[in-house]
């Protein structure tokens, strides 16, 4: 996978760049240090920093909805995805709509990356 980069605002200035992605882990910034890993994603958790340990797993991923933590428990339902469409909550109901997204993040990386 090619990398895959967040910018801030409306536009692609490359000094508009706030995140890389290169399919495991998310860089702060326009390149892809290892210094900089924010996260790293193995398709279903997300862990914090550089490494998946299990002690820092901060999110899990089921397709449509995003836990906090490293269990699918209902409660913890932060976020649903119904695959263009990321809502706040457990609903796809259209006044929780958060973001229309094309698919090239992951969900769980890009929720990750708007809250840094």
């Amino acid at each position: 996978m090619s990398q895959v980069h967040i910018y801030q605002g409306a536009y692609t200035y490359s000094n508009e760049i706030l995140y890389t992605w290169d399919g495991k882990h998310l860089y702060r910034g326009a390149y892809a240090y290892s210094t900089e890993i924010l996260c790293t994603w193995d398709g279903k958790h997300l862990y914090r920093g550089a490494y998946p340990y299990s002690t820092d797993i901060l999110y899990t991923w089921d397709g449509k909805h995003l836990y906090r933590g490293a269990y699918a428990y209902s409660t913890e339902i932060l976020y649903t995805w119904d695959g263009e469409h990321l809502y706040r909550g457990a609903y796809a109901y259209s006044t929780e709509i958060l973001y229309t997204l094309d698919g090239a993040v992951p969900v769980p990386v890009l929720v990750v990356g708007l809250q840094l």
